[in-house]
């Protein structure tokens, strides 16, 4: 007898502990959108713009090894930079298909390829900077264009490597959460609540 009284109030304990904990969890978590709301309150337009501009040289990364890709096959075509940026346009798709499309615009309408290419980097951010260097030499000095997309291709497939390899390091973090509000109330209700009734059940008698 004493002995299930002692494993009853163990896992009561056990319980209440495991409880509050998850309370604790899920009170920061449902009380920091309203923290993030009061700082974007002080600061609405620098918060708000840091995070397109994060989202934005993301998506950068992310699309730039394609991007240097059709360059390369349309300048080794015997393209030359403007006409390029013309065939390739608006089909890559965010912001780098964005600014090529933007750029093919305005080197249409007679802008110096010098002054339209950093357009390019104004819309995506300093991960397209490299890209746009190269092209610059090229187009003022006339350097080789193929070894520095060359370069630029492996360059930004390293680059696309390690931001996903840290995104897959913070998946576990992320996933936490939701494996905790899943799995604890399941164990409460299939290993904790049957031993408690068990044992209710041998004190009565």
């Amino acid at each position: 007898m004493s002995a299930d009284l002692a494993l009853v109030t163990t896992t009561i304990l056990w319980t209440a502990v495991g409880a509050r904990v998850f309370g604790d969890a899920l009170w920061r978590w449902a009380t920091r959108p309203t923290q993030r709301r009061r700082r974007s309150v002080s600061k609405p337009a620098g918060w708000s713009e840091a995070r397109r501009q994060r989202h934005r040289e993301t998506a950068v990364v992310e699309q730039l090894p394609d991007v240097v890709d059709l360059l390369r096959l349309t300048t080794q075509a015997g393209l030359p930079v403007t006409s390029a940026l013309g065939a390739i346009g608006a089909r890559p798709g965010g912001p780098m298909g964005t600014a090529f499309e933007r750029a093919a615009t305005q080197s249409a309408r007679g802008a110096v390829i010098g002054d339209v290419l950093p357009l390019v980097v104004r819309i995506c951010g300093p991960p397209a900077r490299n890209l746009v260097d190269a092209l610059q030499d090229h187009d003022r000095y006339g350097t080789p264009l193929g070894p520095a997309l060359d370069r630029l291709a492996v360059e930004a497939r390293l680059r696309r490597r390690r931001r996903a390899e840290e995104t897959a390091r913070r998946l576990p973090v992320l996933l936490l959460f939701p494996l905790v509000l899943t799995v604890f109330p399941a164990f409460v209700l299939l290993a904790v609540v049957p031993l408690l009734a068990g044992s209710l059940e041998s004190l009565s008698l």
